[in-house]
């Protein structure tokens, strides 16, 4: 869309870039933005990152009746189950778990602290998933190149001593 100034000129081109929006938000401690202009409304809305990595999804061991909490400097002699952590997807887009033809991620595999398990492509934006601890992968939810919604489960993971 073209502004025309009060001579009734032809100004530079007014644009709104949501990729480079998205970017910056993918970047920040912003969980949401909006933007309203005329008929457009834009709300773009993120989950803090202990959400999307599934910290707060380790609800197994309080959920189970009579159980209490485990003491801190226990959590290694927890059973598997009770380790596990759901990585969640942080955008809307397709989810890739291959690079060519090596596979990223496998279940029963165990990878080190900071490697790559697989990313969501939204919109041309690369979105890593990556291991925040030495884990062994016990779940894949989805198949390569599935699109996937904001918040969906991608992989349960254990915490391993690798």
């Amino acid at each position: 869309m073209r502004k025309k100034s009060a001579a009734g000129q032809t100004g530079p081109e007014e644009e709104l870039n949501l990729k480079k929006i998205m970017e910056v938000l993918g970047e920040t401690d912003v969980c949401e933005f909006e933007y309203s202009k005329g008929d457009m409304h834009i709300v773009l809305k993120k989950e803090p990152v202990a959400v999307i990595l599934g910290e707060e999804e380790n609800t197994s061991a309080t959920e189970n009746a009579g159980e209490t909490a485990p003491r801190a400097g226990t959590e290694n002699t927890l059973p598997p189950q009770l380790r596990a952590k759901i990585l969640k997807s942080p955008a809307v887009g397709t989810f890739h778990i291959s690079e060519g033809d090596m596979l990223l991620a496998a279940v029963g595999k165990k990878v080190k602290k900071g490697r790559k398990l697989g990313w969501v492509n939204s919109m041309g934006i690369m979105q890593e998933i990556m291991a925040d601890a030495d884990l062994k992968i016990a779940a894949i939810f989805c198949k390569d190149r599935e699109v996937v919604e904001w918040g969906q489960k991608l992989f349960e993971v254990e915490d391993e001593n690798v």
